[in-house]
């Protein structure tokens, strides 16, 4: 009895239930078979249902479980994000076997929860841009491949009502990190990031559309928001949700834009044969010269040439040189800023302050422009304005 007990309990801890059973059962055949007593048979049957016993326990227990965690994690702590009020019917649907596949602890429903974005720590330093996983997001799909993931970058746009009250007015300056780039989501897009607004990553099934998810949302927000003086815009651009189709069929605008990178190093390329296998006297002409104005070996020995001409102004090129490498380094480090905590640290100043480098060019830029045109009034008496408007466009 013993024996078989711990054998039960060792088929309990090691999942093998049903193993365990038939084991069980032999064990009873060969004891009948060897004479044994009705009284040993009967233990070993009453053993086996034990380990039945012990086995329904264990599995009503980890169900009992999972519904603990279900309804403390995806209830409480961090709700799904899932476009049920949807009246796209499909997508409805999808989001309710999300959901359900959710509570049973399947993977791919897991998955897809654990890329949304959540609520993070360092709000009060601006760190309010939550972008979630968007690799995890386009990897699910149902074992029946009938749900897969979609990522939606959203914005979202929270503004106080009523700003009389000084601590709300700075809680909110904390959380946009002082509002350093001031836009709306209305604003044309750009590389440089809004403060002002925040960015929000979430997955959702890939048969809703970007106005399913907008519309989910801005319910979500009215049922936290609706009567707190708090005012709020949410915006879901189509260009910003992506599956995993979409990935791999790339837009024709990908092809033009390569073609067109390729076709200009090709013909630097010929350019610079052109001018290293013709003789100096056939490249005299007009055509030849704009061909040759390719070619990477002239381009290269002008942009290391040391040489410094006559009317040279060579006190610019210290000046020039010095706000070239910072507006590099601005230009750079600019994605960092989508992380708008970092705007805080006293070191992103040198670099945030794009202005004080972008004006010198500009200075610097209409100097130069005088002087070449004084230098040509000088010589020709006037000024062609449009030969001078085409230069440079082509320029």
């Amino acid at each position: 009895m013993v024996s078989l007990l711990w054998c039960a309990e060792v088929f309990y801890r090691t999942d093998r239930t049903i193993r365990g059973l038939g084991e069980v059962k032999g064990w009873i055949e060969s004891g009948a078979r060897n004479g044994r007593s009705n009284q040993k048979a009967h233990i070993s049957i009453r053993s086996a249902f034990e380990l039945r016993r012990f086995s329904s326990a264990r599995q009503s227990a980890g169900l009992d479980l999972r519904d603990a965690l279900g309804n403390r994690l995806f209830s409480s702590v961090a709700p799904p994000f899932a476009p049920l009020s949807s009246s796209n019917q499909q997508c409805k649907l999808h989001s309710q076997q999300f959901l359900k596949r959710l509570a049973q602890f399947d993977l791919w429903a897991l998955q897809m929860y654990d890329a949304s974005a959540k609520l993070p720590s360092g709000m009060l330093s601006g760190n309010v841009n939550q972008y979630g996983d968007f690799d995890e997001c386009l990897k699910v799909e149902s074992p029946d491949g009938a749900v897969a993931g979609q990522y939606c970058l959203s914005y979202l746009e929270i503004k106080l009502a009523h700003k009389d009250d000084p601590k709300l007015n700075k809680l909110h300056s904390l959380l946009h990190s002082h509002s350093f780039f001031k836009s709306d989501i209305d604003d044309p897009g750009h590389r440089v990031p809004r403060s002002s607004s925040i960015n929000w990553g979430v997955c959702a099934p890939a048969s809703c559309s970007a106005q399913d998810i907008q519309d989910e949302i801005w319910r979500i927000l009215d049922t936290y928001l609706s009567d707190t003086g708090v005012k709020y815009r949410v915006k879901v651009d189509p260009e910003m949700c992506t599956t995993r189709q979409r990935i791999n069929h790339l837009p024709t605008s990908f092809f033009v834009v390569g073609g067109l990178f390729l076709a200009y190093i090709g013909m630097c390329m010929l350019a610079a044969l052109f001018e290293h296998m013709t003789p100096p006297s056939f490249q005299k002409s007009t055509a030849a010269e704009y061909f040759i104005s390719f070619s990477l070996k002239k381009n290269f020995n002008k942009l290391f040439s040391t040489s410094v001409s006559a009317d040279d102004i060579s006190s610019v090129h210290g000046i020039r040189a010095l706000n070239a490498l910072m507006l590099i380094l601005c230009h750079k480090s600019m994605a960092m800023f989508y992380n708008p905590y970092l705007i805080g640290k006293p070191w992103t100043a040198i670099i945030r302050a794009a202005s004080l480098y972008t004006d010198p060019f500009i200075m610097l830029s209409g100097l130069l422009t005088s002087y070449v045109f004084f230098k040509q009034f000088e010589k020709n008496k006037s000024i062609s304005v449009p030969k001078e408007i085409s230069s440079r466009l082509l320029r």
